[in-house]
C-alpha cells in the first residue's frame, strides 16, 4: 500500500501550488507582482490546494490561511462588479444596463463558466465542486485586482471576452477606472 503524500516542510516549495502557479498566470494573461496574493487566492476553502496548505499553515502578513482567503473571495466578486459596470459605463450604457449586466456576470453559473475557461474546473470534483471553483474564481479575481486594480481585471476578463465582445476597448483602457491601477 502507497503512503500519502507529504506535504512539503514549512518554508519549502509546495510542487502541487508550483504547478498551478506555472499554469495559471499565463492561462490568465496577468503576471504577478505580488504573488502571494494568487498564493492565497488558491488556498480558498474548496480549492485542493487548501486542505494541502492547512498542513503547515503558511503565514502571511500576520493572517493564517488555516480557513482560507474568503477576503480575497468577496474582494474578488465587488471587484468583477465594479470592473463590468465600469466597462459598460464608458460605453455610455444606460443605468438599468449596468445594473444587470455587472450583476449578471457575478452569478455563481457565469463564475463558474469564467473558471472552467480558465481551465480550473478539472481541478475540482465532488458534489461541492461548482460552490469550491466559483469561491476560487472569486478570489482569484481578486487577487488580481489587489495587484494589478481596475485595468488589470479588466485585462484579464477582456481575455475571457467577458465584456460582450468588445474586448479590444477593455483591454485599451477605457473607462472610469482606467487610471486607477
Amino acid at each position: 500500500m502507497t503512503e500519502p503524500a507529504r506535504p512539503p516542510a514549512p518554508g519549502a516549495p509546495d510542487p502541487k501550488m508550483e504547478k498551478v502557479l506555472a499554469i495559471i498566470e499565463p492561462t490568465l494573461g496577468h503576471f504577478f507582482h505580488r504573488p502571494i496574493y494568487l498564493r492565497q487566492a488558491l488556498q480558498t476553502p474548496g480549492s485542493p490546494l487548501h486542505d494541502h496548505a492547512l498542513n503547515f499553515v503558511e503565514r502571511t502578513d500576520a493572517r493564517s490561511v488555516e480557513e482560507g482567503n474568503k477576503r480575497l473571495a468577496v474582494v474578488g466578486n465587488a471587484a468583477l462588479e465594479l470592473t463590468v459596470a465600469d466597462f459598460f459605463f464608458a460605453r455610455g450604457a444606460e443605468w438599468r444596463e449596468i445594473a444587470t449586466e455587472s450583476k449578471a456576470v457575478a452569478t455563481d453559473a457565469s463564475v463558474v463558466q469564467l473558471g472552467h475557461m480558465m481551465e480550473l474546473g478539472p481541478v475540482f470534483d465532488g458534489p461541492d465542486a461548482p460552490t469550491h471553483l466559483a469561491r476560487t474564481v472569486r478570489a482569484v479575481l481578486g487577487a488580481v485586482f489587489c495587484d494589478g486594480g481596475v485595468v488589470g481585471l479588466r485585462g484579464v476578463l477582456a481575455r475571457f471576452r467577458m465584456f460582450d465582445g468588445e474586448t479590444e476597448r477593455a483591454v485599451a483602457g477605457e473607462g472610469v477606472g482606467a487610471g486607477a491601477a
